[in-house]
C-alpha cells in the first residue's frame, strides 16, 4: 500500500491511471477507526477494480463549534495501519490546509431543494459547502472511475451524483447495501458510545422504516400516513427522538406525497447524546435495499 499525503504526488499518480485498469475509489472522512461498514465497502472496491484508492480525510467544518452536534470526530487522526491488511492500491490522505489554501475561492455550493433535508449536516449550510466542495476536488484529483458508498449515507449519495452530473465529472457512483449490526442497528463509530439500554432503544430506527415497507406492501402509499407511523413508532420509545423524516426521491430529495418503486425513507434521530441516521430505499425495480 502506497501512502500519499502531498497534493501533487496524488495528482501525478493518477495520471498514470488510464493504462493500469479501472480506479475506484472509497472516501473515509471524520473517523478514528475502521467499522464494518467500511470494511464492506473494502472489499466492493476490491472486487470490481483494478486499482484501488481510499482517502483518509478529516473536515473540521463538518462538526464545528457552531453546530449543536455532539463532537465524536476529533479524537486521534486515523490510522493508516488499519488499512495495512485491506489490499488497497493506494491511501491518500490530504492535509486540509493543502486542500484549502488561504487564497481559496472557488467552493461549490449547493442551491435549491437539496438543501432542505438536511440528515446529515445539521442543518449547516457551511458544513453542507465543505463537503461538497471537498468531494468535488478529491473526485478530480484521484480521477477515480467508480466511487464507492453506503447506502445509509443516502443525502451525500444525492449530492455526490449532483455535483457529478452538474459539473460533468466522468465518474459513477456504487452504492452498497447499509451495513447492520445483528439487531438491525446500522453500523457506526458512534454506536460503541451508547450504553446498552441506549443500543437497544436505537433499534427502533430501523424497525419504524421496516414498518414503512409492511404498510405499503398491505396496501398503505401516502407519504403523511407512513410518516405518522415512523412517528408513532419511535415517540414510543423514551430514549430515542426523531429530528427529521424524509420520504423523497433519492435523486433529488424532493418529498413525496406518494410513494412508489424509487422512493427514500430517510430519519435523522437522537439517541442518548448522539446523532444517527438511517435510511431504506424501495428501488425503482421494486426490490427494496434494506
Amino acid at each position: 500500500m502506497r501512502v500519499i499525503e502531498n497534493l501533487d504526488e496524488m495528482i501525478q499518480t493518477a495520471r498514470g491511471w488510464l493504462t493500469r485498469g479501472s480506479v475506484g475509489f472509497v472516501p473515509i472522512m471524520n473517523g478514528p477507526s475502521l467499522h464494518a461498514g467500511h470494511r464492506a465497502l473494502l472489499s466492493t472496491i476490491r472486487e470490481h477494480c483494478e486499482i484501488t484508492v481510499v482517502c483518509l480525510l478529516r473536515t473540521p467544518l463538518l462538526f464545528d463549534a457552531s453546530s449543536d452536534e455532539p463532537d465524536t470526530t476529533h479524537g486521534p487522526e486515523a490510522d493508516p495501519c488499519l488499512l495495512a491488511d485491506s489490499d488497497i492500491d493506494v491511501l491518500f490522505m490530504p492535509r486540509h490546509e493543502e486542500l484549502f489554501p488561504p487564497d481559496f475561492a472557488t467552493p461549490i455550493d449547493i442551491i435549491g431543494p437539496m438543501r432542505d433535508p438536511l440528515l446529515n449536516f445539521n442543518n449547516n449550510p457551511g458544513a453542507l459547502r465543505e463537503f461538497a466542495t471537498i468531494f468535488g476536488l478529491l473526485l478530480l484529483i484521484v480521477r477515480p472511475d467508480i466511487t464507492f458508498l453506503g447506502q445509509k449515507d443516502a443525502q451525500q449519495a444525492a449530492i455526490i451524483h449532483k455535483i457529478i452530473h452538474d459539473l460533468h465529472i466522468d465518474v459513477s457512483l456504487h452504492i452498497i447495501p447499509t451495513t447492520r449490526e445483528k439487531n438491525g442497528l446500522a453500523t457506526s463509530s458512534r454506536n460503541t458510545l451508547l450504553t446498552e439500554v441506549e443500543r437497544n432503544a436505537a433499534t427502533v430506527l430501523y424497525y419504524s422504516l421496516l414498518q414503512c415497507k409492511q404498510h405499503i406492501e398491505q396496501g398503505e402509499h401516502m407519504a403523511l400516513s407512513l410518516a405518522q407511523i415512523v412517528r408513532r413508532e419511535i415517540a414510543n420509545n423514551p430514549y430515542v427522538e426523531l429530528l427529521n423524516l424524509a420520504i423523497c426521491d433519492p435523486r433529488s430529495l424532493q418529498p413525496y406525497e406518494r410513494v412508489m418503486p424509487g422512493t427514500l425513507f430517510a430519519l435523522k434521530a437522537r439517541v442518548g447524546s448522539y446523532y444517527f441516521i438511517d435510511n431504506i430505499l424501495w428501488m425503482p425495480d421494486g426490490n427494496w435495499r434494506l
